[in-house]
């Protein structure tokens, strides 16, 4: 058994084991940032597609015209007002008249 410890490597050994946990949580660190910046481009990329659909659609195309050509459609909706709904005694209202 040694009569002395070797604080000196003590040391050295817990600053190897700290400095590898500190490096994954950078990695981490850096891996989240990676995601945040990846979500907040395909977010700008939707909102793009979407204004371009709708600017097809305002210059005359249909859907079905588009979808033609095998583009797909948005996922969301262009900028604009959302589609008002009907309410269940207008839409009641709307049947045939005898």
């Amino acid at each position: 058994m040694p009569t002395q410890v070797n604080t000196d490597a003590v040391k050295a050994a817990a600053k190897a084991i700290f400095d590898k946990r500190v490096d994954v949580v950078v990695q981490i660190a850096q891996a989240h940032q990676h995601k945040l910046d990846a979500d907040a481009a395909a977010a700008d990329a939707e909102r793009a597609h979407a204004a371009v659909w709708a600017a097809g659609l305002r210059e005359g195309w249909t859907e079905a015209e588009l979808k033609g050509m095998d583009l797909v459609p948005p996922g969301r909706k262009g900028p604009g007002r959302p589609a008002r709904k009907r309410s269940a005694r207008a839409s009641a209202g709307n049947g045939a008249t005898p």
